[in-house]
């Protein structure tokens, strides 16, 4: 049972779009739908939140994550909200680049951007860390404005800002979860203690916040 200072937040991976598929990198540059598989996938997604409460789902507002956003809404009852501070990493000259090409043409970028990419400065892109704080702040500033604990909130975030958000809340640096992005669910549940929204540079539980794979 959820303290009174506690919120109920769902994090959910927006659907893949035609470029996830391909191995090309799609930042917050991209504005592209869900692909078919991503479509069938989060469909999936919201028949398994069908009867969960929320009161609000918030996510960016390019049109994987719109769409996305849709449908946990209607699954779930809860209201729309798209703010552009929720949405992907910016990857600058990257973006729409194959993997493999990166790899050929900058081996040594490429291996720390697979292993450890908090020290990757994308050219006329946005960093690891300067995506993690707009992220924090963003997710401070709409829990913040929660009332009661009766419906929960749920964030629907791209894939590199869902492994942002996620080592977040769980206390986790973002290396641990990068290397293991195949293993990590698409939808996590996590209580987060309201007084703690305001150290958004931490975790959100001292360590991290309980956290619970759906």
């Amino acid at each position: 049972m959820a303290r009174v200072q506690d919120i109920q937040l769902l994090i959910v991976r927006c659907g893949d779009t035609l470029w996830d598929k391909s191995g090309r990198l799609a930042g917050g540059g991209s504005e592209l739908p869900l692909c078919e598989e991503g479509r069938v996938a989060m469909r999936s997604i919201a028949d398994r939140l069908s009867g969960s409460s929320l009161g609000v789902v918030v996510g960016g507002k390019d049109p994987a994550s719109e769409e996305t956003t849709g449908l946990v809404s209607g699954a779930t009852g809860a209201k729309v909200r798209l703010t552009d501070e929720l949405g992907e990493v910016s990857l600058g000259l990257w973006e729409g680049l194959l993997l493999a090409e990166l790899e050929d043409r900058f081996p040594t970028v490429y291996r720390q951007w697979k292993d450890s990419p908090e020290g990757v400065l994308v050219p006329q892109g946005e960093s690891i860390e300067e995506a993690r704080r707009r992220l924090i702040e963003a997710i401070g500033r709409v829990l913040s404005r929660t009332r009661g604990v009766g419906k929960g909130v749920g964030m629907v975030l791209r894939p590199m800002a869902y492994l942002i958000v996620r080592s977040w809340l769980r206390g986790e640096s973002i290396a641990d979860v990068w290397t293991k992005q195949d293993e990590i669910p698409d939808m996590e549940w996590h209580c987060v203690p309201r007084l703690k929204l305001r150290g958004q540079g931490t975790a959100p539980n001292g360590a991290s916040s309980r956290a619970k794979a759906s």
